[in-house]
Parts: C-alpha cells; sequence; structure tokens
C-alpha cells in the first residue's frame, strides 16, 4: 500500500467520526499521554493544536500549562516548522492553511525541547508515521536533530499494520491511542 492511498484511506476514516466520539477517545488520549513519565519529568514540550478532525490537544494544553510547563505550538517559517512559546489558548492566530499558531513567534531552538507531541493521519506499531504528506515534521527532525521525545497521538484505528517508510522518515518513541500506548523501541 502506498502512503496517498493511505492518507486518503485514513483521513476518510477519521473525518466520518462522529464529534461525541472524537472527543471522547481524544479524552482518553489526553489521560494516557499526561500520566507518562517522559510528561511528567518534561520542562518544555512542544505540541500541535488540533486541526479538523485530529487528536484534539486542547485538554492537554490546558493541563501543561497549569503544571507549570513551557508549551511551544509550530509555526510556518517559509517551508520550515518552528516552535515558540504561548502562554494560554487565547490570542492563537490562524495561519494561511486555518491552523491555529502563535501570535507571537520566536523561535525555540530545538535542542531546549524534551518532548514533541506530534500528529500524523497513520502510523505503525515501529512508530512510522504517515502525515500530510508535506514532509514538514520528517524535514524539521532531520535537520535540527533534536533530542527530545517523539511521542505521536492518533485514534486507535490509526495505527496501522505497516507505514511506507523511506530512510528520511523519523520513527517515534511512542505512539499514544485511546486503547494503549505503543512503545517501539520495544518491537
Amino acid at each position: 500500500m502506498d502512503k496517498s492511498f493511505l492518507r486518503k484511506q485514513l483521513l476518510e476514516k477519521r473525518n466520518s467520526m462522529q464529534d461525541d466520539e472524537a472527543s471522547y477517545k481524544s479524552s482518553q488520549i489526553a489521560k494516557k499521554l499526561l500520566a507518562l513519565k517522559q510528561i511528567k519529568s518534561a520542562k518544555i514540550v512542544a505540541l500541535y493544536h488540533q486541526f479538523k478532525t485530529e487528536v484534539a490537544t486542547d485538554q492537554i494544553i490546558q493541563s501543561l500549562l497549569l503544571q507549570g510547563k513551557t508549551i511551544l505550538l509550530p509555526f510556518m517559517d517559509l517551508d520550515n516548522i518552528k516552535f515558540s512559546k504561548i502562554n494560554s489558548l487565547q490570542g492563537l492566530v490562524k495561519s494561511k492553511n486555518g491552523i491555529l499558531e502563535p501570535s507571537q513567534k520566536v523561535a525555540v531552538d530545538p535542542n531546549s525541547i524534551d518532548v514533541f507531541i506530534v500528529p500524523a493521519l497513520g502510523f505503525d506499531p515501529s512508530g512510522y508515521r504517515v502525515g500530510s504528506g508535506k514532509g514538514y515534521y520528517d524535514k524539521f527532525f532531520n535537520e535540527t536533530k533534536a533530542a527530545g521525545q517523539k511521542i505521536g497521538l492518533a485514534f486507535d484505528f490509526q495505527v496501522v499494520k505497516k507505514v511506507p517508510n523511506e530512510p528520511h522518515d523519523v520513527k517515534m518513541d511512542l505512539v499514544v491511542s485511546e486503547k494503549r500506548i505503543y512503545r517501539p523501541l520495544e518491537i
């Protein structure tokens, strides 16, 4: 199966979820994620603000802010992802793609980030991901060599048997779904 077919299939399935089902599953994912030792010990966490039918992250962001952690959200600088600090969910602005991002765009050193929480259309149990097809996250991780933990968030149906991968594809250290935590390094 090629990535474009897999993308289409997973996006259709994700878009067909009812709002209350997506909200419940996102809440379960948030609980599992927030209980991880990697999150509890992290001081600086980079994550995404959900777009359309992605796993919702508002609950995660609010919880981490209340814990006093430094929270970063991505923004685009030309064709590169960079991360900037936020102090709340208020004041985020829509990018040209409609994705909420920090209004103040001051890029943080990627090597200071303890944990990256990464979206995708799908993952496999070995940690490979299929994103939107633009390669922004793979490019970011390959260019910066950022050492922080990489944790993917997905509804369990988004974890498929195998994601086609290439040498430049970056594996996640963990994938968290509403049903379980996939630990690729143990596979």
